[in-house]
C-alpha cells in the first residue's frame, strides 16, 4: 500500500486553507467501503488506487498534505505549519474478512482509524441497515476491537448497527469516535445514534462528528439550521467538548474515480445526491461557523466543534498502543 496519495481537489484546499474561519482539522474526505449496499463487489478504494495519476509513492515535495499522518503529534505539527492533516481510515475494514491479525498489518501501513461495518452484514458486525437482526459483534468483531485498542487504531462507530454500537461500547476500554453520525432523537434513521449511545461515547472520552448528509438530518428538506440543531442536541447530551463535524464530502472523489456505469443513485433508500444548500462541498464550511455564531455559541466551543475536539482525541489516542 503506498504511503502517498495525491488527487486534484482544489476546492478542498481553497476551503480549508483560505476560507474556513477559526482554523480547524476536519475529516472532509473518506475512502469508503464497498459501493453496493450489500457490501459486495469493488470498493471505492479499489477504483481509486487503480486510477492512473491518483496514487504515487514518495513525497510530492509540495507544501501541501502529501502523506498520511500516523500520530497525534504528526497532526498537531502539520496543522501548526498551516497545512491539512490527513489520517488514513478504513471504513468497514474492506478486504480483511475475519482475519483479525491483518489489523496490525494495516496499522503498520499507516491506518489509524477503522470501523467494523459499512453497508450490509460483515465478518465483524452488521451495518446499521440490518438493525432488525439485533446482532451484536461477532467473535471476530470482539477480537478486532481488542486488537485495534492494542495497536492504537481508533474505533469508528459510524455505520455500525445499534446492537453492535452497544456491544462495542460495552467492551471498549479506550475512547472511540463516530466520524459521521447524527442524532436519532431528531431524525429517527438507523444511521444516527441514540441519546444513550451519544452519552456513552462522551463518557468514554470520545467524539461524535455530525454527518452533513441531508436525508439523515430531517425527513423534510434540511438546511444548515437543521444541522446546527443536531450539533446542539448532541452537545446537550454529550457536552460540547465531545462534538465535531463529519461532512462526508465524497462527491468529488467519487466523480473522479467512478465510471458512469457504477454511480450509486441511492444510499439507504434515499437519493445519494441530496446536499444541504450551500454545503455541497468544503467551500461551504464557513456557513457552519456563521450559523453557530448566530445561535450564540462561544468562540471556544465553536473552535472545538470545527476540529479542536477531534484534534484533542487524535493527540491523546492516535497511534498510541495499549499499555495493557
Amino acid at each position: 500500500m503506498p504511503e502517498s496519495v495525491t488527487a486534484d481537489v482544489p476546492a478542498l484546499e481553497r476551503a480549508l486553507l483560505r476560507r474556513l474561519r477559526f482554523s480547524a482539522a476536519t475529516a472532509a474526505f473518506q475512502i469508503e467501503g464497498a459501493r453496493a449496499e450489500d457490501g459486495r463487489g469493488r470498493s471505492i478504494w479499489d477504483d481509486f488506487v487503480e486510477t492512473p495519476g491518483l496514487v504515487r509513492d514518495g513525497s510530492t515535495a509540495e507544501p501541501g498534505p502529501d502523506s498520511y499522518h500516523r500520530s497525534g503529534e504528526d497532526v498537531d505539527r502539520t496543522i501548526a505549519d498551516g497545512r491539512i492533516a490527513l489520517v488514513l481510515a478504513l471504513e468497514g475494514m474492506p478486504g480483511l474478512d475475519a482475519d483479525v491479525e491483518l489489523i496490525a498489518t494495516m496499522h503498520r501501513l499507516g491506518v489509524r482509524v477503522g470501523s467494523l461495518a459499512h453497508f450490509g452484514r460483515g465478518a465483524f458486525a452488521d451495518g446499521s441497515g440490518e438493525d432488525a437482526a439485533r446482532s451484536r459483534l461477532t467473535g471476530a468483531g470482539v477480537a478486532a476491537v481488542r486488537e485495534m485498542e492494542r495497536v492504537g487504531m481508533l474505533l469508528d462507530l459510524s455505520h455500525l448497527g445499534a446492537a453492535g454500537v452497544s456491544h462495542a461500547l460495552e467492551i471498549a476500554t479506550r475512547p472511540v469516535i463516530a466520524t459521521h453520525s447524527s442524532a436519532r432523537a431528531l431524525r429517527d434513521h438507523h444511521r444516527n445514534l441514540s441519546d444513550e449511545h451519544l452519552a456513552a461515547i462522551a463518557a468514554g472520552g470520545g467524539v461524535i462528528c455530525v454527518n452533513f448528509f441531508a436525508p439523515f438530518l430531517d425527513e423534510e428538506p434540511a438546511t444548515i439550521d437543521r444541522l446546527v440543531d443536531h450539533l446542539e442536541h448532541i452537545a446537550a447530551i454529550a457536552g460540547s467538548e465531545h462534538v465535531g463535524l463529519g461532512p462526508d464530502f465524497v462527491r468529488e472523489v467519487i466523480a473522479e474515480t467512478t465510471p458512469p456505469c457504477c454511480v450509486v443513485s441511492e444510499v439507504q433508500g434515499v437519493p445519494a445526491d441530496v446536499y444541504l444548500p450551500g454545503l455541497e462541498g468544503p467551500e461551504g464550511l464557513p456557513l457552519v461557523t456563521e450559523a453557530l455564531l448566530r445561535r450564540g455559541w462561544a468562540e471556544a466551543d465553536i473552535l472545538g466543534v470545527l476540529g479542536g475536539n477531534v484534534q484533542r482525541l487524535f493527540r491523546q489516542q492516535l497511534g498510541r498502543p495499549s499499555v495493557r
